[in-house]
């Protein structure tokens, strides 16, 4: 492995580790945020976390397209799933139908 590679990889690891504390970062913020009852800043930090999962997704090699086909896969899966609270269960298949307008 030569110069140019062992650079860019630690680079790539650098800003993995930038994003993963960005996301927990996000997190957190929006559970302050909960607490305070602010719903601005808490939509604003779950956007953030949104997005930061979104970058380390693509990070790790991970497509958008493979990443939006798993969410959907996983929301059908836990809708039909008979454990699922029938309240969980409501946002699950509005968040299913949202996403497919999209």
């Amino acid at each position: 492995m030569d110069y140019k590679e062992k650079v860019h990889i630690a680079r790539n690891i650098r800003i993995i580790e930038e994003i993963k504390a960005e996301l927990v970062q996000s997190a957190a913020s929006a559970l302050k945020a909960l607490a305070k009852d602010n719903q601005q800043d808490a939509a604003d930090a779950l956007t953030g976390t949104i997005i930061s999962t979104y970058l380390l997704s693509r990070r790790l090699g991970i497509d958008y397209q493979v990443l939006d086909n798993m969410v959907t896969d996983k929301l059908e899966r836990t809708a039909q799933c008979t454990t699922a609270r029938e309240g969980i269960k409501d946002d699950l298949v509005t968040l299913l139908e949202h996403l497919s307008q999209a």
